[in-house]
């Protein structure tokens, strides 16, 4: 069997993930091989300082580890591909092979946050995260391969059995009987009461995770981006998928050169729809998508590029779309812009509804 980790650059989650994976696998004798990709690595990189530094206060070295693109004649040799977020499994459209590590778990379909940037703290946080599910996918594995061999086994002495005579009177007798029996209420009762014994549904069962997850009472965001905002829409989404936070994405989905404008276009036309309480735009610069935005009537895009406009342009004009710039700001801070412009609520007061109006 083999296992494909994925996460966006191939410096911090996949690559923790698959020595983790080696480390625990190893333990319990599991045949399975593993490796590690990103959606998004221009060229090899060595992993990040604080994920070779984690990895070895656990015993497990990554400091030869360099970093890869993932393609599709990976994910299709791959026999489970696990993915760090939903943003990482949609890359790769519709795939049976592929699922978020914390829904294969049997955790629900939770992201694994970006540490990129964070102190030794988060890689920590992380790398326990990692191990947790690992370790019960590690279980998963081995009681299927338990299963498969107990199968296997059975069919073995179906194949090599013969049926006595004394056998096929025994099963006549048997079969005489139950088609002389009759299933009473009561029985049939007690038959069903010992199959949902047998089949109870566990936490992590298919059923328990079609369970649909309440998100509380916040509006769908509609978020966008080109191919120069790409890689910072992919964090900010696993940002998204952490916290609970409800959105739908518009494109684009890869880094395939494409018109910012067309994107801005349907961010706009999402939120106008009234089905969208707020957008994200997100390009190289955060200029394009804002100017585009703000041909729209209705929208009012702003350009930030730290957590103070973005709370004032909330709070004083009521912006509805947050741009940023792919190419100017982190991850860590484009979260914090992002939670920042999501929460604040416009203040309401009559000065600035009637500057607003203005606008029109």
């Amino acid at each position: 069997m083999k296992i494909l980790f994925i996460c966006t650059g191939n410096t911090c989650r996949s690559a923790m993930a698959k020595v983790i994976a080696d480390k625990i696998f190893g333990k319990i004798k599991l045949d399975v091989s593993t490796d590690s990709a990103g959606t998004y690595v221009p060229y090899a990189q060595r992993a990040e300082k604080n994920a070779i530094t984690t990895a070895k206060k656990h015993g497990l070295n990554l400091s030869g580890h360099l970093s890869k693109q993932a393609t599709d004649e990976m994910v299709n040799e791959a026999d489970i591909v696990l993915a760090m977020s939903k943003s990482h499994k949609n890359f790769f459209g519709e795939r049976s092979n592929v699922y978020t590590i914390s829904e294969y778990a049997g955790g629900g379909d939770y992201a694994i946050a970006d540490p990129y940037g964070g102190n030794l703290e988060v890689y920590e946080e992380c790398f326990a995260r990692l191990e947790n599910y690992i370790e019960k996918i590690a279980e998963k594995l081995k009681d299927a391969s338990a299963e498969q061999a107990n199968n296997a086994l059975r069919e073995e002495d179906t194949a090599h059995n013969t049926l006595t005579g004394t056998a096929a009177a025994a099963l006549s007798g048997v079969i005489e009987a139950q088609a002389h029996s009759t299933l009473t209420g009561d029985s049939a009762a007690q038959e069903q009461n010992v199959i949902i014994d047998i089949y109870p549904k566990t936490e992590g069962s298919p059923a328990a995770e079609a369970e649909y997850k309440n998100t509380g009472e916040m509006n769908m965001i509609a978020i966008g981006c080109d191919h120069g905002g790409f890689e910072l829409k992919t964090k900010i989404i696993d940002f998204f998928d952490e916290k609970g936070i409800p959105y739908s994405d518009f494109g684009t989905y890869s880094m395939q050169s494409v018109d910012y404008p067309v994107f801005a276009e349907k961010v706009c036309e999402a939120v106008l729809s009234g089905q969208y309480s707020k957008g994200i735009l997100i390009c190289t610069t955060g200029i394009g998508v804002s100017i585009m935005a703000n041909r729209n009537k209705g929208i009012r895009a702003a350009l930030c590029a730290d957590t103070f406009t973005a709370k004032m342009t909330r709070l004083h004009n009521d912006a509805n779309v947050l741009c940023m710039g792919g190419g100017v700001i982190g991850a860590e801070l484009a979260k914090e812009i992002a939670d920042t412009f999501i929460y604040t609520e416009f203040s309401n007061e009559e000065k600035h509804k009637r500057r607003i109006s203005m606008l029109s």
